[in-house]
């Protein structure tokens, strides 16, 4: 399989949040893409060549379910960052590493790292 773009889909509507998430990205040697809507990134999510994506489950009110599921049946790995406490009952959230706001930056980058199928 060919690896990956180096695109990571950032979904956060709180503008300080996307900022610090968006230089961790950077920090990684990865390129990211923000989306402060839902309907942004559910197209994005359809078409991009993504590397991974970095979720917070709750945007403008929509939760995250239906891209989680787009994510999923494109095999593209996600991290749900998040500061309410989740259910993620759909089978689309399985396994994906979930962290709660606020988290260390050493956390992040240790999911962005495992986008690259290594750890």
């Amino acid at each position: 399989m060919p690896p990956r773009s180096n695109v990571v889909l950032i979904v956060e509507d709180e503008p300080l949040i996307a900022m610090s998430i968006e230089d961790v990205v950077e920090r990684a040697g990865l390129v990211p893409h923000t989306c402060r809507t839902m309907a942004a990134a559910l197209e994005f999510a359809r078409l991009a060549d993504l590397r991974g994506a970095v979720l917070d489950y709750w945007i403008h009110g929509h939760d995250a379910s239906e891209l989680a599921k787009i994510l999923a049946a494109r095999s593209i790995p996600f991290v749900v960052a998040t500061g309410s406490d989740p259910v993620l009952a759909a089978p689309a959230f399985a396994g994906a590493p979930v962290l709660r706001k606020p988290y260390a930056d050493a956390a992040l980058l240790a999911c962005l790292e495992g986008f690259d199928g290594r750890s």
